[in-house]
């Protein structure tokens, strides 16, 4: 009976570990976009899009803005909204001050940081 009992515990406790383990690797990789933003993984991207490109650039000044505008043109963002989203790339690559990045820009930001502008512009294309 002993025996039985120490079984079915052993049984439960390792499928119990089994499910956060699952849970827990789901939740890591998940992006938590806010249903009340415009924030997507197509927005994410092409921001980050415009971080490359600046980067590329060595950072010109007013180029933020600039290409900032341009993508609120087609998506229901504010240019300002994009650029403080650069500008949260531009801290996570250790460029700006610390800021309030959120977990979705730090995983984007490791995730895609390796990608040419035109490896990241074809992945954008394909959503």
């Amino acid at each position: 009976m002993y025996s039985k009992s120490v079984e079915l515990i052993n049984y439960h406790v390792g499928n119990l570990l089994a499910h956060f383990k699952r849970y827990t690797k789901i939740r890591i990789n998940i992006m938590s976009f806010k249903k009340t933003s415009n924030w997507n993984k197509k927005n994410e991207l092409e921001s980050f899009l415009i971080f490359k490109k600046l980067e590329k650039e060595n950072f010109p000044r007013g180029k933020q803005i600039e290409l900032s505008r341009q993508m609120a043109k087609s998506t229901n963002l504010s240019e300002c909204s994009i650029s403080a989203k650069v500008s949260n790339y531009k801290s996570v690559a250790g460029i700006n001050n610390h800021s309030n990045a959120s977990n979705d820009t730090k995983l984007f930001y490791s995730k895609y940081k390796h990608l040419s502008i035109e490896e990241l512009q074809q992945i954008i294309n394909e959503i």
